[in-house]
């Protein structure tokens, strides 16, 4: 599973290994991530996966209820039981489970980034869309949306966010982690491959 690529890798860097080159994982993410992954090592492997779960599972009704708070500023409990129950059952959600991957939890910052975004709470906004593409680095297309509506303090925000936490893993993990996973393992990313589905 990801889950079991992710606990691996911050055991491999805690042990001065460099999970890029752990022939039994296939770590895909940057160095970065790993910054936001480093309290898995609290968990002792029999649990971690059980509490990354429920967190994940929770991080969808949060979504749910940001989202329709975006768009109705009031919530009604019928109409949020209705698009979670869709949303439990649909089969990327369903995946994302199993497979233990983050998407989940990077719904929940982009989430947070619009919901803070509609109260006008720009700086604070662009921390977890910052968040979420030191993470996952696909979220970065949605910094085209926010140069077009000119929402610099967000802009400024989310790049500083990015800046702080690459820099942070630059200075926790080795640099070669840095330099093998944007000069090797990025590039061999290909849309024909399994890899980026």
């Amino acid at each position: 599973t990801d889950f079991a690529v992710y606990y691996q890798s911050v055991q491999d860097v805690l042990q001065k290994k460099n999970p890029y080159e752990d022939t039994n994982i296939d770590l895909n993410y940057p160095p970065s991530t790993l910054v936001f992954l480093l309290p898995l090592n609290l968990l002792l492997l029999e649990n971690a996966p059980k509490i990354w779960t429920i967190f994940s599972i929770g991080a969808l009704p949060m979504s749910i209820y940001l989202l329709l708070k975006i768009i109705f500023q009031r919530v009604l409990l019928l109409d949020f039981l209705l698009i979670f129950s869709f949303a439990i059952q649909a089969f990327p959600t369903k995946f994302t489970l199993g497979m233990g991957q983050t998407n989940l939890f990077i719904l929940l910052l982009l989430t947070v980034c619009f919901f803070l975004y509609a109260q006008k709470w720009t700086y604070v906004s662009g921390i977890f869309l910052g968040s979420a593409i030191a993470i996952k680095l696909l979220p970065v297309f949605l910094l085209v949306f926010f140069i077009k509506k000119r929402q610099w303090k967000i802009i400024l925000s989310s790049v500083i966010t990015i800046i702080c936490t690459f820099g942070l893993s630059l200075f926790l993990f080795k640099i070669e982690l840095t330099r093998q996973y944007y000069l090797s393992v990025l590039p061999s990313f290909s849309i024909g491959t399994n890899n980026i589905y």
